[in-house]
């Protein structure tokens, strides 16, 4: 029987084109009927890489990857948030075909560890209101809701913040 070992690991500055192919794809997958169609078509990997290289380059935050041989699946950012003892996610895509595979839990779980390391307290995650499926996922890792719903970036539609602190989550 083969197996299909997935690595996650820091992303590094030459992950750039392959973070933003992943990120396009889900954008284009996850949020099919939520966001308008529209603003999926015009997402441009091109774009995104130039974007990816800037964050990468700048060290802002930590960046991994999840590869399964050798092919990038999936991608997590996190950063300082606005207070000083909480990390916020900033994202977090894993490409369709690998949904339900456990590979965002570890994306998830490579940083919360980082966010332990640099005397994070507390790591939180905005995410859509209409996106039932990313916060069902966060709700299985144990986040809970803890904002009221506030308009996102996507006119008409809002978003809320998940947290979880790093202390209990071990």
């Amino acid at each position: 029987m083969h197996s299909d070992p997935i690595e996650v690991r820091i992303a590094s500055v030459d992950d750039a084109g392959e973070i933003a192919r992943v990120i396009v794809a889900s954008w284009r997958s996850s949020y099919r009927g939520i966001v308008p169609d529209e603003a999926l078509a015009k997402l441009s990997v091109e774009e995104r890489s130039r974007m990816w290289g800037a964050i990468l380059s700048e060290r802002k935050g930590a960046a991994f990857v999840a590869s399964r041989d050798s092919e990038v699946v999936g991608t997590a950012h996190i950063g300082p948030g606005s207070d000083p003892a909480t990390y916020e996610l900033f994202c977090i895509y894993v490409l369709e075909e690998e949904w339900g595979k456990g590979i965002g839990a570890r994306l998830l779980q490579s940083a919360m560890d980082e966010a332990r390391k640099s005397a994070g307290g507390r790591i939180t995650a905005w995410v859509l209101l209409d996106n039932a499926r990313a916060r069902r996922f966060y709700e299985r890792m144990g986040f809970e809701i803890d904002s009221e719903p506030v308009p996102s970036r996507w006119p008409g539609m809002q978003q809320i913040r998940y947290g979880i602190s790093l202390r209990s989550a071990q």
